[in-house]
């Protein structure tokens, strides 16, 4: 049932609100992501990593080198970290980036080795079973799709005094500690990505054509 009180202010504010989801969900929440790509662009040329970095646009996903493979003439990768999200479709983008209400942002880690999906989920399942360093990092285990998310948020606080000041880099410590986890699990997801290789690609040249 609806709060009358609560009816009646958004009756009363009905134009403010209306003009503040057109900000969020235009001008404003571009500004702000256009930041993230910055930062998360910086920190995969760091590390001599790889990807895009659109996110408004297109996507904003990033691989280590060492995940690319070259196929009919174009680059393509086997694994990579997404930033994503997990919540329900009617959260803007930035409602997500602040944890304002259940929506989450994070990085998604995905991988593509050519197997089929029940296969993956198991090989996926049992790995993460076998690496308690994955959930202590932050990423929690998906076993829909055999996928791993490491949720992070930046403070509503923080990001409007940063926007107030024409500041936007000094509100994204939330992200670089979230990408400082990304880099320090890297290796265990590293060692999943070769084992993976080494079971699905052995199996799929050993099986008759």
């Amino acid at each position: 049932m609806v709060d009358n009180e609560a009816a009646a202010l958004v009756i009363e504010n009905i134009a403010m609100l209306e003009d503040a989801m057109a900000l969020a969900n235009g001008e404003l929440g571009e500004e702000v992501f256009a930041e993230i790509d910055r930062v998360i662009c910086h920190w995969a040329d760091a590390r001599g990593w790889k990807g895009k970095f659109s996110f408004w646009d297109d996507e904003t996903s990033l691989w280590a080198t060492e995940w690319v493979r070259i196929g009919e003439g174009e680059e393509q990768w086997i694994a990579w970290f997404e930033l994503d999200a997990e919540d329900p479709d009617e959260d803007t983008w930035l409602t997500r980036l602040l944890g304002a209400r259940r929506g989450r942002i994070g990085f998604a880690f995905h991988a593509d080795l050519g197997a089929g999906k029940p296969a993956w989920k198991r090989f996926a399942r049992e790995f993460h079973q076998a690496h308690p360093e994955i959930e202590k990092s932050g990423f929690e285990y998906n076993d829909k799709d055999g996928s791993w998310f490491l949720p992070f948020k930046v403070q509503a606080k923080a990001l409007a005094e940063a926007y107030a000041n024409d500041a936007l880099d000094d509100a994204m410590e939330p992200l670089r500690d979230a990408l400082e986890r990304v880099g320090s699990v890297y290796p265990t997801f590293a060692e999943l990505v070769e084992a993976g290789k080494r079971k699905f690609v052995s199996e799929s040249a050993a099986s008759p054509l």
